[in-house]
């Protein structure tokens, strides 16, 4: 019981990096998105 518990919150641990990484990366895509079309409407 005890091993099985450890191993769960473990997987939570990594479940919730993943997820915050993801996150992370999204957000960056979005950023460089506008920021790709701020720079086109400056140019134009």
């Amino acid at each position: 019981m005890r091993k099985r518990r450890v191993q769960s919150k473990r997987l939570n641990k990594t479940v919730a990096a993943n997820r915050r990484k993801r996150k992370l990366t999204t957000m960056k895509k979005k950023v460089s998105a506008r920021n790709r079309v701020f720079v086109h409407l400056v140019n134009h």
